[in-house]
């Protein structure tokens, strides 16, 4: 995915129902214009967003150099077997602000067990 700034969030719906142990992965770049940071958090009522239980939530993007990130919610409870559980990542706001650069995303799973 190539997401042009000026960039907003972008969240990913992914129901964890009859699913325990999930992560999330993803190879992140940027452009020279494009955000420098994603910062993640999740909902596991659709609505409200939080960091809680999370060890790292901010990750650096370097400019044209995959890193391949790992969101890690297995020790949350609230994800596990969620028909609201969604995920956000949120862009810099001095970045995402500029009219120019992006932000690319490959192979982005989310993975989990079969409760």
């Amino acid at each position: 995915m190539r997401l042009r700034n000026e960039s907003g969030d972008f969240i990913i719906s992914v129901p964890t129902t009859n699913h325990k142990n999930i992560v999330l992965k993803y190879a992140a770049t940027r452009t020279g214009s494009g955000s420098q940071t994603h910062t993640v958090s999740y909902t596991t009522d659709g609505t409200n967003y939080i960091q809680t239980g999370l060890s790292v939530t901010e990750f650096m993007l370097t400019e044209d150099v995959y890193s391949l990130l790992e969101i890690d919610f297995s020790s949350i409870n609230g994800v596990n077997n969620n028909a609201n559980f969604k995920i956000k990542i949120s862009h810099d706001t001095a970045s995402s602000q500029i009219q120019n650069g992006n932000n690319r995303i490959d192979n982005l799973t989310v993975e989990g067990n079969t409760l």
